[in-house]
């Protein structure tokens, strides 16, 4: 019925997470120290809380949590029960924000560090506990994050240890580090982007149509650019387009990586004069209307659609500059038709 209820939404899989719970109960009421069944019962109620928000989720989280519990003190090996007993405190923790999220985050860090001491070479475990640490990270500042960032690179770099090809950790390892890196300038900046593309370089590698990993590669690329000048730049911003096409090449419907392709050819069109940044300009367009193409409702693409047009409308004269003033300004109109406060388009 657990399994059953994952494929049903709403009141039907309400239902089918009941009859579940009431089974799981019986069969502990015969034998109350079934560890499987309060195992389970615990995973039914997690899942059944990700489906739900506020008080409703945070009731069936604490339940899923009393099972695990009941579950690990019968049998204090069952290391699956402790994994699965920190993906429910961490998904818990998505759902707040400040020290009660840093909070469920530590103690969902808790869980996985007593999986790791029972079952050393437990992948999947190190990997989320250095989801844990890298999304505790985030609700921190200054030398407390990066102590928190550099700690879940430690349970990246360990899982990676114990499966070389365990292409998911290479790609959160590479997400740790850019969100990082987005706390820092210059040199620092520079180098935490650096080593985010290893990391994603390694992981397609691995999985060569790892959509996310060439496009996340592509934004550490992205944000490398921003902390170079010139020339340094403006190789970056290749290699960086480079990869945002990789990307789209393999989910053309996508319209993220078109998106922020068009951004890369804006600001390399930005550096450059004349001829050269005429035709980046004419690329970020095109690009910019294949994004719109796919999500008509993408504004920030409108928006910067109309900047590139009026990029392109300062090298001009005459009727030629109106015509692309004209443009811009269709696009601008566009974009606050989808979204009236955008300040920027006004």
């Amino acid at each position: 019925m657990y399994e059953r209820a994952r494929t049903k939404s709403e009141a039907e899989a309400d239902e089918l997470y009941r009859e579940a719970g009431e089974k799981y109960a019986a069969a502990v009421a015969i034998q109350s120290d079934f560890c499987d069944a309060l195992h389970n019962w615990g995973n039914a109620l997690y899942e059944q809380a990700r489906t739900k928000t506020e008080a409703k989720a945070d009731e069936l989280y604490r339940e899923a949590g009393e099972k695990y519990a009941a579950a690990g003190a019968i049998n204090p090996d069952e290391y699956e029960v402790f994994c699965n007993w920190g993906n429910a405190l961490c998904e818990q923790a998505k759902q707040k924000t400040g020290a009660e999220a840093a909070t469920l985050y530590a103690r969902g860090g808790e869980k996985f560090a007593a999986a790791v001491a029972i079952k050393p070479d437990f992948h999947e475990a190190l990997d989320n506990w250095g989801r844990a640490l890298y999304e505790q990270a985030r609700t921190k500042t200054g030398v407390e994050a990066d102590e928190l960032y550099r700690e879940a690179g430690e349970k990246y770099a360990a899982a990676v240890e114990k499966k070389p090809d365990f292409c998911g950790a290479l790609y959160n390892w590479g997400i740790s580090l850019c969100e990082q890196a987005q706390t820092k300038t210059g040199v620092a900046a520079d180098n935490l982007y650096a080593q985010a593309g290893e990391k994603y370089a390694a992981a397609v590698a691995v999985k060569a149509d790892f959509y996310e990993a060439l496009y996340s590669w592509a934004s550490a690329l992205y944000g490398q650019a921003l902390t170079r000048k010139a020339a340094d730049a403006d190789s970056l911003y290749v290699q960086a387009g480079e990869m945002y096409r990789a990307a789209a090449a393999l989910k053309p419907d996508k319209h993220d990586a078109l998106f922020n392709w068009a951004n890369v050819l804006y600001a390399q069109g930005q550096a450059r004069t004349g001829e050269e940044a005429e035709k980046l300009y004419v690329r970020a367009a095109e690009k910019y209307a294949a994004t719109v193409a796919i999500k008509a409702d993408e504004h920030e693409a409108l928006c910067n659609w109309g900047n590139v047009l009026c990029e392109q409308a300062k090298w001009k004269t005459g009727v030629e500059a109106d015509h692309l003033y004209r443009q811009a300004g269709e696009k601008y109109a566009a974009a606050l038709e989808i979204k009236p406060d955008k300040h920027e388009a006004l």
